[in-house]
């Protein structure tokens, strides 16, 4: 509705400005002098209101001309290295054009002062922030950008979400055998499962949501899981995000019969979930032995599991099996 009315302001402007003439004209026969003066001067700010707006904005246009053009020139010579092979040259330029360009968007904020910016800004030096540690980049020309951006970096604070990545990493990088984090719901749209109805068993995580076209092009096959593994001790739990009515209402239409709940943000954390769908297997143990994957187990998968004798390698997690 605010859209709506935001589209007819400019016409409901334009027809102001048409119309107050025609109405002067009318005030001015009628003797009616002061109220045309008022509404004459009325015309004449909104007219040089447009007119002001009009002239900022046609040179604001100017000046993003040269800067996008600038642009353009840094990123043709980049794709010309590309093409000729060199890579590595390549790269470069573009991390120092890449260190260029974000220095701007916090070049007068201090150093000691980059944990207080913007969400969305810090968000982007948080992301540049696990670029340089990951390709380990390096300042390639003598007076580049990428020395002053790195002081920066050094006082940007690692995300919520960064901060669970190294965790889960540490925790089950090598193939370690380690108890998986707790099924944590925030809510359930099923009936909840209660720890007896997880003990024992090989469970399969599936996190998604609704908007997430891969994930639900994957239902109709995990609901074949579901019904043929079921009565050899497999449980797949859907953990959604995203709204609980839409994904309640997305569920009961298809008449899927899996236990279904939506996530949450802890749970999220603790399995470091950075992209949807993302499948996890837990063991009868409660440990953590496959994933996170990005497409479902196989028979051979899921039977090498279901078939492994259960043995109590530590006492029952029961943190893994909260509600």
């Amino acid at each position: 509705m605010m859209q709506k009315i935001l589209l007819l302001i400019p016409f409901i402007i334009i027809a102001t400005l048409l119309l107050i003439p025609f109405w002067c004209i009318v005030l001015y026969k009628r003797r009616k002098l002061r109220t045309c003066i008022v509404f004459s001067h009325v015309w004449c700010m909104i007219a040089f209101c447009l007119l002001g707006m009009f002239i900022v904005h046609t040179a604001r246009r100017h000046q993003e001309r040269f800067q996008y053009a600038e642009k353009a020139r840094v990123l043709l010579e980049i794709s010309k290295m590309l093409r000729e092979g060199d890579a590595q040259k390549s790269i470069m330029h573009l991390d120092d054009y890449l260190a260029e360009t974000l220095y701007r968007t916090a070049y007068d904020i201090s150093d000691d002062k980059m944990g207080e910016q913007d969400p969305g800004i810090l968000w982007l030096w948080q992301e540049v922030k696990e670029y340089y540690v990951t390709y380990q980049v390096k300042e390639p020309f003598l007076g580049g950008m990428i020395p002053h951006v790195r002081r920066k970096l050094s006082h940007v604070p690692w995300s919520n979400m960064q901060l669970a990545i190294k965790k889960f990493e540490q925790t089950y990088q090598g193939g370690k055998h380690a108890l998986a984090p707790a099924i944590n719901m925030e809510s359930w749209i099923s009936p909840p499962l209660t720890n007896n109805d997880l003990k024992n068993k090989v469970i399969l995580l599936d996190f998604w949501n609704t908007h997430c076209h891969p994930c639900i092009k994957s239902f109709p096959e995990l609901q074949k899981i579901h019904d043929t593994y079921k009565a050899r001790g497999l449980v797949v739990i859907t953990c959604a995000g995203g709204d609980k009515k839409e994904t309640s209402k997305f569920l009961k239409k298809h008449e899927y019969s899996f236990p279904a709940g939506m996530v949450s943000n802890q749970m999220w954390l603790d399995y470091a979930i950075r992209g949807n769908p993302a499948y996890f297997l837990i063991d009868r143990g409660g440990y953590l032995v496959w994933g996170p994957e990005y497409r479902l187990p196989t028979d051979d998968e899921l039977i090498h599991q279901l078939g492994v004798v259960f043995i109590l390698r530590s006492p029952y997690a029961e943190s893994l099996r909260q509600r």
